[in-house]
C-alpha cells in the first residue's frame, strides 16, 4: 500500500483537500489513457502515415495542421484509422487508473479523450450521465456526468457523422466565444471550481488562451483571495513549474519513479483511499450509488 504522501510538494496537502472534499473537478488527457491510446503527437503521426500525406501536403509541422492534411486528404481513411486506434480493448493496461479515479468524490469528470474507457470503467461504480462536444452547457450537470470535451469515439455509432475537435479548424471552431458552448462551459467551470489537469499539458494551443483570460477575470472577481478557485496541474518532477503560472495554474509534481509512471499512480492511489475498488454490479433498474459508501458484495 502507498505510503503518505507519495508527493512532497508544498501544495500538495492543499490539492488532496480539495480532491477529497469533492470540490476539485479532474481534467483529464491523453497520458492517463496511455499506453493503450496513443498521445496527441504519436496520433498525428499515425493518421498522416494512414491518409498518405506528403510534405507538400502540409502547412507546419504542428500536430493540429498534420491532422487537417490528413482528413482534407482522404477522411474515410482518417475515419477509419480513428476508430481503429481508439476501439475497445479487451485488457486495457490504464483501466486500473480510471477504476481510482472513479473512487473519487468528484461530481463531475472532464475529459480531453476520445477514447471509451472513462464511461466504461466509472460507470461500473457509479450512475452516470455523458454529453460531449457540441452538446455541453453550463451549469446544468447532475452529480455524476462525464463531459468528452473534445467529443467521443465509439464503434457503436457512426464516428462521421458526430463532430470532434481534433484539427486546427476543430480547435479554432470549437474556442471560440460564438461559435458554440465549449468557450463558456469552460469558463463557468473555471471560475466556480477547483479543477486539476491531470496526464495533460494545459499550456498547449486553445486551452492556454482561454485559461489566460480566465486568470484574469479571477483576479477582477475574487477579492476574497479564501475563496477563489484552485487550478492545479498534476505534474512528474521533470517539469517546469513556473511554465505554467502565467496562466494561473499551480504545477504539483510527483516522484515520477519510471517511465510507467508509477508515482501518478501512487497520487491516484492515495486520493481514492486505502480499499481497493468494488464495482457494482448493474441489474435492469439503475441504482443510485454513492462514492464514499462501499456497496455489499
Amino acid at each position: 500500500m502507498v505510503s503518505y504522501p507519495p508527493s512532497n510538494h508544498i501544495l500538495f496537502e492543499q490539492l488532496t483537500t480539495s480532491i477529497k472534499d469533492g470540490k476539485c473537478i479532474p481534467i483529464i488527457g491523453a497520458g492517463v489513457s496511455h499506453p493503450d491510446y496513443p498521445l496527441w503527437a504519436v496520433l498525428s503521426d499515425q493518421l498522416k502515415e494512414a491518409c498518405e500525406i506528403r510534405a507538400e501536403d502540409l502547412t507546419s509541422d504542428d500536430p493540429a495542421d498534420i491532422l487537417e492534411a490528413a482528413r482534407a486528404k482522404n477522411r474515410q481513411k482518417f475515419i477509419a484509422a480513428l476508430l481503429g486506434k481508439f476501439r475497445r480493448l479487451e485488457h486495457p493496461s490504464a483501466a486500473r487508473r480510471y477504476h481510482l479515479l472513479a473512487r473519487l468524490k468528484s461530481r463531475r469528470y472532464i475529459t480531453l479523450n476520445f477514447d471509451p474507457l472513462l464511461v466504461d470503467i466509472v460507470g461500473l461504480h457509479r450512475n452516470v450521465a455523458v454529453s460531449q462536444y457540441p452538446w455541453i452547457t453550463s451549469g446544468q450537470h447532475e452529480d455524476g456526468e462525464l463531459i468528452h470535451l473534445h467529443g467521443r469515439l465509439d464503434g457503436d455509432f457512426d464516428a462521421s457523422a458526430w463532430p470532434l475537435v481534433l484539427t486546427r479548424t476543430d480547435f479554432d471552431k470549437a474556442y471560440h466565444p460564438d461559435q458554440g458552448l465549449l468557450h463558456s462551459f469552460l469558463q463557468d467551470t473555471l471560475l466556480n471550481n477547483d479543477v486539476c489537469f491531470l496526464g495533460c499539458n494545459p499550456r498547449e494551443g486553445n486551452l492556454a488562451k482561454l485559461l489566460s483570460a480566465c486568470a484574469k477575470l479571477k483576479h477582477s472577481f475574487f477579492a476574497d483571495a479564501i475563496n477563489v478557485p484552485r487550478w492545479y496541474a498534476l505534474l512528474d518532477e521533470g517539469w517546469d513549474e513556473w511554465l505554467f503560472t502565467d496562466v494561473g495554474i499551480h504545477a504539483v509534481s510527483y516522484r515520477k519513479i519510471n517511465e510507467s509512471y508509477v508515482g501518478f499512480d501512487q497520487v491516484l492511489e492515495c486520493w481514492a483511499g486505502k480499499k481497493d475498488p468494488v464495482i457494482r454490479r448493474p441489474g435492469v433498474a439503475g441504482s443510485k450509488f454513492d462514492a464514499d459508501t462501499e456497496p455489499q458484495r
